[in-house]
């Protein structure tokens, strides 16, 4: 059976240029919304993600992530979604053996406003 490390970060220093213990990750929750003082590029290289999630409030005053740290991220080719724009993210993570094509098949996300929209959103009316 394959293993999905996850990381979860609590608070990363902006300036801290080595971890003391492995960071690596397939998924990366991003540290602080994404807000311009988090992610480093120390950081980024130390998880070495293939995904970030930027846990966001939708239209919050703040505007997380910021353009800055979601560039640095793409720069990276680190695949990003937001649930500022796509609301709650589901995973249903399961190994290469059970069916996954790609590993990107392996984690790939369904996000709650597509497969929920609105009633005036539907083409069905």
């Amino acid at each position: 059976m394959g293993i999905c490390k996850v990381h979860f970060c609590i608070l990363c220093h902006k300036d801290q240029k080595k971890y003391p213990f492995d960071l690596k990750a397939e998924l990366l929750i991003a540290p602080h919304h994404g807000s311009a003082s988090s992610s480093s590029q120390y950081f980024i290289d130390a998880v070495s993600p293939e995904q970030v999630i930027f846990s966001a409030a939708y239209r919050s005053r703040f505007h997380h992530p910021s353009p800055v740290v979601v560039k640095r991220y793409q720069r990276n080719e680190v695949r990003h979604f937001s649930t500022s724009e796509s609301g709650a993210l589901f995973y249903r993570l399961r190994s290469k053996k059970s069916g996954a094509e790609t590993k990107n098949d392996f984690l790939s996300p369904q996000a709650y406003r597509q497969t929920h929209p609105r009633f005036w959103q539907t083409t069905d009316l």
